[in-house]
């Protein structure tokens, strides 16, 4: 084996101690004092009391929470803050409402996971071990972010498909005279998927004390859907100008059902150019196999003879 395998086997089982040290130094009875308030005449435990419920909280709170929080401020300390604004934006496209300190958590592992298999590809052969490490690190601190960009443009295609549908139900509802949260709150028992997600988390976020149009404003900043921004627009125009919603959200629904439309067109235009390269390549060969195969057979016999 190559030394530096060696070195980084070392290196990682290392690393694994320190984090798993560090997390229980972390939890220790002492620290749990410092955040646990008590009732009676003393407010301070003694540490027996507090070591037993140190151990009555299980491996997740002793050892693996506060690894997962070490991992999280590491992978903080190499990310500029222009960087996690933007890791928040995109989970916030893929419908994940976790902190950014958490993906980075996961980031961070899917590194270390990287690094390991490397170095077990590397020992057997497999390649070089420094250009496995290189590929295995940059795979894995690239990989987490692809796959929530991935789910995030489906997520914004899907709530880009269920809009029309939707907005012609809110229209119909306001229009008959419920007001606009109630009409979006019949919506989202008719309709399911993200979009009904979102829209759920809108009213919720009202609920909570934001005004209409801070929780516009949130719905517009989460999502990346034009059709949705679109909407979202009209309605924070029509809120500002005092203009009623039903006639607002008409004009939406007219406009949406045009675009879509349209959009429709477009994609039948590009369908031809599209099947052209899988008939040249696919179709056509197998075609001419199947009517001049039989033919060519009898020419080549015909001339051998």
């Amino acid at each position: 084996m190559s030394p530096i395998l060696g070195y980084v086997g070392a290196l990682a089982v290392g690393a694994g101690l320190a984090l798993v040290v560090g997390g229980l130094r972390r939890s220790t009875p002492g620290r749990v004092a410092l955040s646990t308030v008590t009732g009676g005449d003393d407010p301070i435990r003694s540490s027996r009391d507090l070591r037993e419920e140190w151990l009555r909280q299980g491996l997740l709170e002793r050892v693996v929470r506060p690894t997962v929080e070490r991992f999280a401020r590491a992978g903080r300390r190499i990310t500029p803050w222009a960087r996690s604004a933007a890791l928040r934006e995109r989970l916030d496209n893929a419908g994940y409402a976790a902190p950014v300190e958490s993906f980075l958590a996961v980031k961070m592992a899917s590194v270390g996971a990287g690094l390991v298999l490397a170095v077990a590809y590397a020992a057997l052969g497999g390649a070089r071990p420094l250009v496995a490490l290189v590929v295995a690190a940059v795979a894995g601190y690239a990989l987490p972010e692809l796959v929530v960009h991935s789910q995030g443009q489906k997520r914004q295609e899907a709530i880009s498909r269920t809009l029309p549908e939707a907005l012609d139900l809110l229209a119909l509802t306001v229009q008959a005279g419920l007001g606009f949260e109630q009409g979006v709150a019949e919506v989202t028992e008719e309709v399911t998927g993200p979009l009904a997600t979102e829209l759920d988390r809108m009213l919720k976020e009202q609920q909570l004390g934001r005004s209409r149009r801070e929780a516009l404003v949130a719905l517009h900043e989460r999502n990346r859907s034009e059709e949705l921004r679109a909407l979202v627009s009209a309605l924070l125009h029509a809120d500002r100008l005092g203009t009623p919603i039903a006639d607002t959200l008409r004009v939406q629904a007219r406009e949406l059902r045009r675009r879509r439309r349209a959009l429709a067109r477009e994609r039948a235009g590009k369908a031809p150019v599209k099947l052209l390269f899988p008939l040249l390549f696919g179709i056509f060969p197998a075609m001419f196999v199947v009517i001049i195969g039989p033919g060519a057979l009898r020419i080549i016999e015909a001339l051998i003879r």
